[in-house]
């Protein structure tokens, strides 16, 4: 590995040969190409996999080859190459996903420029099985610096992370021994930027410069609404209670939050009735709204119109809107 790299370059990957040569076409064509280590962190990979990242390591000297068999989780996957890494820098490209050309020159020239972002993200694209782009992420409207109250205000206002996990560079002084093994993987990563907008300020970059792979191998997709939106609502609702504890002088942004939470979580089962597979999720996502005197009246109220038929809409971002309409009807 070079003694002066400013930045290590992992990727994680279990061995999806269909699109890690993508990442890899990725890599080869950044416009960055002085001071970049690079990780390969095998993760109980297939030996089709293993044949592939074995030559890719014996083609330059800058890349190091970390394996782990069996698999091990995803964050101690992740803390394997943090922990090899002595530059300023530390980034993931993760083995399904495309990055433009000059997403490291952009993001480490970000960094050098706004010394109080402990990290840094962008706008982005979603892709399909085929590459072809499916969904374009335009939250971030001009390069900025988010504080911590700014950046928790975001994230709990779309219940979504305006950067992508898959597309942070971080400086490597705040990561430490490497990711809390503890978070769960379902909405843990909400967890970890907001513990990190703690400790300094969040960039953000307007800039489309990473594209998100959708497809049918991913462990998100195996989470049926009814469960994934209460889990996502009990881990943001600790965090808030701890961050809380640790701000008290924000504890009205907190109560805030709070209610911008509860909302989310009826609005997206809602969401997740009107678009369920199945009678069975249906149900679910209906019993996991709430057991209040208004869930129990509204839930009611919408079972009698599933048996109608009576679902407007599609699992859309007009669809989304439809059901925080429906909900303020209701008055949920």
């Amino acid at each position: 590995m070079s003694s002066a790299a400013k930045i290590t370059l992992c990727v994680p990957t279990i061995g999806r040969m269909e699109y890690l040569p993508q990442t890899r076409a990725s890599i080869e064509a950044q416009t960055m190409k002085d001071g970049v280590d690079i990780v390969i962190l095998c993760n109980g990979s297939s030996e089709e996999a293993r044949a592939y990242v074995d030559a890719w390591a014996a083609s330059s000297r800058n890349i190091r080859l970390v394996r782990s068999n069996p698999r091990v989780p995803m964050f101690d996957n992740f803390n394997l190459g943090i922990q090899t890494a002595n530059t300023k820098y530390v980034t993931f490209f993760h083995d399904d996903d495309r990055y433009a050309p000059n997403y490291l020159e952009r993001t480490v020239a970000f960094l050098e420029h706004h010394p109080s972002a402990v990290l840094v993200g962008s706008n982005y694209d979603f892709i399909d099985e085929s590459g072809s782009i499916t969904e374009n992420r335009r939250w971030i409207a001009a390069d900025a610096v988010l504080s911590r109250r700014e950046y928790l205000t975001q994230l709990i206002s779309r219940a979504r992370n305006i950067i992508p996990m898959p597309g942070l560079v971080f400086r490597r002084s705040l990561l430490g021994a490497g990711f809390d093994t503890k978070l769960p993987i379902y909405w843990g990563d909400f967890v970890l930027l907001a513990q990190y907008a703690e400790q300094g300020d969040i960039g953000v970059i307007a800039e489309p410069i990473v594209q998100i792979r959708r497809h049918g191998a991913q462990a998100s997709n195996a989470v049926p609404m009814s469960r994934a939106i209460p889990m996502r609502t009990k881990i943001l609702m600790e965090y808030l209670a701890e961050y809380n504890s640790r701000f008290h002088e924000d504890a009205e942004l907190v109560r805030q939050l709070c209610r911008r939470v509860e909302r989310h979580h009826r609005v997206h089962l809602l969401w997740g009735w009107a678009n369920a597979p199945s009678r069975e999720e249906s149900e679910a996502c209906l019993d996991a709204m709430g057991k209040g005197p208004l869930e129990r009246l509204s839930a009611r109220v919408l079972r009698t119109a599933g048996e109608l038929g009576l679902r407007p809409y599609r699992a859309t971002a007009k669809g989304l809107s439809t059901a925080r309409i429906i909900a303020d009807r209701l008055h949920l």
